[in-house]
């Protein structure tokens, strides 16, 4: 009986542990460790999302590049690519990768890719060496024809105020 009282004390010291923890990144996140905001806003580019939008921070490029712009069938790749002539490490808490969220054109939130998901509590570093990327397809749902924002960024701890931003259109068939 006292085991099981120890065993749930030291579950939910556990679970509370982990909240805190997320909730000091995320205010750390949210006070200035996004990265070189002004470095930020020189590589940010209005784009048509036919080209690929990029932002380069501390030797690591983020990019957007389209694969395929349709109603039904719109496919991103978002890469991260490490330029600098240091390898990077990058951090990971959970399963999840990176984030992205779309907008339409009134910046009504039209998809949060982590929506409606869940993900593997895990700890996981990835080693980034100078010259490789990580590379993930960001398939996005149908949409209407109009006008859209998506923006991409890592999840990875110290990166994820790295956003890169592309809008795009969907036209009318």
């Amino acid at each position: 009986m006292r085991s099981s009282k120890t065993l749930l004390m030291g579950l939910l010291l556990l679970g509370f542990t982990v909240i805190a923890t997320a909730c000091a990144e995320e205010t750390s996140n949210e006070n200035g460790t996004r990265g070189n905001e002004s470095e930020e806003q020189e590589n940010e580019e209005e784009n048509t999302g036919e080209e690929a939008a990029e932002i380069t921070n501390d030797g690591v490029v983020y990019a957007l590049q389209p694969i395929s712009i349709s109603a039904e069938d719109t496919v991103y790749e978002f890469t991260i690519t490490n330029e600098s002539e240091e390898e990077k490490e990058l951090s990971f808490t959970t399963s999840q990768r990176y984030e992205y969220e779309l907008r339409d054109q009134t910046n009504e939130l039209v998809k949060r890719y982590s929506d409606d998901m869940a993900f593997m509590q895990v700890l996981e570093d990835i080693k980034l060496p100078p010259g490789e990327e990580l590379s993930y397809k960001l398939k996005l749902p149908a949409l209407e024809p109009g006008d859209y924002t998506l923006t991409a960024f890592s999840v990875a701890k110290g990166l994820s105020g790295n956003q890169v931003t592309v809008t795009f259109s969907i036209e009318e068939e």
